[in-house]
């Protein structure tokens, strides 16, 4: 698989170079972050820091791409997108279409100077915000997930409610799928799995 280290495709016109090179500092501080507990050692950005400059440099490189003077009268690009680029916005797609969130963009959701809660339960609250939110478009009939969700995560309705109200970002993303066949069903699913990763990491139970 190409690698930042393979600039063959990535000729010097400065606006793509120096996206570019932003681009593959960024995947590297974001995987530093991913291995080293969530905090990247070297740059001091947390996972959720790290992932917001990962796709704001990923997002200048396609600004770059897509700019005027890199396209020529015959619509051929002067420069091409980077390979590395092309496949990561590929396999982000891939992972939306199956249904399944990429890690990083979980990130985005938990990533605003939070450090006391560990990556599985950002993850999990995120299950927990789309499973509400899902109630509320009708994908899931439960009248009453607040109350569902809190006793699989084993918290009160008030801590459900907080999630809810903190993080927006997952309650936009679901919006995109929300005519996705079996989406509520699978939207289910994997609140339950991840309550259970919720308890296991706090080590607690199920409310009754």
């Amino acid at each position: 698989m190409t690698s930042c280290h393979d600039k063959s495709d990535v000729h010097e016109i400065e606006p793509i170079a120096v996206a570019y090179e932003s681009f593959c500092q960024a995947l590297e501080a974001l995987h530093r972050a991913q291995h080293d507990g969530g905090t990247d050692h070297e740059t001091g950005l947390t996972a959720g820091q790290a992932a917001r400059a990962y796709y704001k440099s990923m997002a200048k490189v396609l600004r770059a791409f897509n700019a005027p003077n890199n396209w020529r009268r015959d619509d051929s690009a002067k420069v091409p997108l980077p390979r590395l680029v092309g496949f990561t916005v590929g396999d982000i797609f891939e992972d939306l279409v199956a249904g399944s969130l990429p890690l990083n963009i979980k990130h985005l959701f938990f990533g605003r100077g939070r450090s006391g809660i560990k990556a599985v339960q950002r993850q999990a609250i995120a299950a927990a915000v789309r499973y509400v939110e899902a109630a509320r478009l009708e994908l899931i009939r439960d009248t009453r997930p607040i109350k569902r969700v809190a006793k699989e995560f084993g918290v009160t309705e008030k801590t459900v409610r907080l999630w809810v109200t903190e993080n927006p970002e997952a309650k936009e993303l679901l919006r995109r799928f929300q005519n996705q066949p079996e989406s509520g069903s699978m939207l289910e699913r994997h609140m339950r799995e991840d309550a259970r990763h919720y308890r296991n990491s706090r080590h607690v139970k199920t409310r009754k």
